[in-house]
């Protein structure tokens, strides 16, 4: 089982969202779509004992489903993914057409297998892999690399 110190913490993951709030166009929608706090928890509480692989896949395909923020909920997966990964020792690295592209792919799976391009329920962290899953972390496996770990000077 992964120790609590393995996952990102809810406060880290709203922040992600909050910061990209604040360079972005402000959502109109806002007021009648509060952040979804307890989807995060969610998310957070039912992390798997994975490899930190399919980890940040794992936080890029929920937050993109769950949509619990008003807007940037793709971005905050990538972020949150990325967090995760250099934690861990890994650069992350993609650029902004391949996370748009990843991003339509999401969508056209996600209603390929739910029907909706809606907010999803908390159900989606705990059910087993799927196309969306696996096209996440294909992607993570892709773009990530083992960061070199520094050498001390002789």
């Amino acid at each position: 089982m992964k120790s609590i110190s393995d996952r990102l913490k809810v406060e880290e993951i709203l922040n992600i969202n909050q910061k990209l709030a604040r360079h972005d166009v402000p959502y109109t929608g806002s007021e009648d779509y509060p952040v979804r706090r307890e989807k995060v928890e969610r998310l957070v509480k039912n992390v798997p004992a994975q490899s930190p692989i399919s980890v940040a896949a794992y936080y890029l395909k929920n937050l993109t489903l769950l949509q619990p923020f008003p807007d940037a909920n793709h971005r905050t997966g990538l972020i949150a993914a990325r967090m995760y990964l250099e934690r861990k020792g890994y650069r992350f690295d993609f650029t902004e057409d391949e996370a748009e592209q990843l991003r339509d792919q999401m969508l056209n799976l996600q209603f390929k297998l739910y029907g909706t391009y809606e907010e999803l329920s908390e159900v989606v962290t705990t059910e087993p892999d799927n196309e969306i899953f696996r096209l996440c972390r294909d992607f993570i496996k892709k773009h990530a690399m083992r960061a070199r770990p520094k050498t001390r000077p002789k």
